[in-house]
């Protein structure tokens, strides 16, 4: 079922869901369930089904990951929706203590953290090394075109970010910027 979710084959997951139901959230895989492969994957037909079939919206991988933190690091919005429309936890941490909208931050995903903030993200939240999202927008900017980092931040702060919150290495947002560049 993992696999089937993860390579994009709709009908064979809900072939596998409606023949085994007890097998929809069995794990697999790197990324965990059916549900965090398909997520990850960006199949929403298939999030759409497994969540019609019941499985746990906030079921959580090996490294406490939930299919909401997967969508949100690849930047796949409309999984992002459905996923919080079926109530998922907008500010659950794994085991990094990152939350969907530190992963998203990170990778640049426009989309996603708008659509997160817009469900009460937390702009304060901390990973284990005590950096916010507005941290990790600027730690993530070797990831990705520079397009939309200005924008981002720009975002974090009306949305209250705190350019002064300083990490664990006592380094805040503006100073990273400042050593990044």
């Amino acid at each position: 079922l993992y696999y089937a979710a993860l390579c994009g084959f709709h009908e064979l997951v809900e072939h596998l869901t409606l023949k085994n139901p007890q097998y929809t959230s069995a794990r697999g895989g790197v990324c965990g369930t059916a549900l965090h492969s398909a997520s990850f994957a960006g199949h929403l037909k298939i999030v759409r089904s497994l969540l019609r079939h019941g499985v746990g919206v906030d079921t959580r991988d090996r490294s406490k990951d939930t299919a909401l933190q997967w969508a949100s690091q690849e930047g796949h919005r409309d999984i992002v929706e459905c996923l919080l429309d079926h109530g998922a936890g907008v500010n659950l941490q794994d085991n990094s203590q990152n939350t969907p909208l530190t992963l998203a931050a990170y990778y640049w995903h426009m989309d996603v953290i708008r659509v997160l903030l817009e469900h009460g993200a937390d702009v304060h939240s901390r990973d284990n090394h005590g950096r916010t999202p507005l941290h990790d927008v600027i730690g993530g900017a070797h990831n990705t075109p520079k397009g939309d980092a200005p924008q981002i931040v720009r975002l974090l702060l009306e949305h209250g970010a705190d350019v002064g919150a300083e990490d664990n290495d006592g380094m805040t947002p503006l100073e990273m910027a400042l050593a990044v560049g």
